[in-house]
């Protein structure tokens, strides 16, 4: 099946699959790093999000509002959006700094400021921490 998500000045982009990756660094770039990487040291667990998470992740993340943003990385969590086998965008999400990290095809590296304590914000960290059981 194909989703789609918007990204900061994207409509739409396809993809799917969707994993959520707990990391073991708070460092900010760390999308960057692990973009093409089948394994990469910074990952500690990653989980392939079933049909329902996905729908239930767009929904939140579209509608997550914009904020600015501070300079720690924490809890460290990143998404990685898959389209036709292939790793199209890495998102390191922080709520403490309030933003997103992204690294990926088409353009797509930039730093989205959102209101990590907003409603939607809070929702997608209770999702993370749920499916890691933290």
């Amino acid at each position: 099946m194909t989703y789609k998500i918007n990204i900061k000045g994207r409509q739409n982009i396809p993809f799917d699959k969707l994993e959520i990756l707990e990391l073991n660094t708070s460092c900010i770039n760390v999308a960057n790093q692990i973009l093409d990487d089948e394994y990469h040291e910074s990952i500690v667990v990653d989980y392939e999000c079933s049909e329902q998470e996905i729908q239930d992740f767009i929904s939140l993340w579209n509608d997550l509002p914009f904020s600015e943003q501070s300079r720690c990385h924490l809890p460290p969590y990143a998404i990685r959006i898959c389209y036709q086998g292939k790793v199209d965008f890495v998102a390191s999400i922080c709520w403490e700094c309030d933003n997103i990290y992204i690294s990926g095809s088409a353009n797509l590296n930039s730093l989205i400021e959102f209101n990590g304590s907003s409603a939607q914000a809070q929702a997608l960290l209770t999702m993370c921490k749920n499916i890691f059981n933290k």
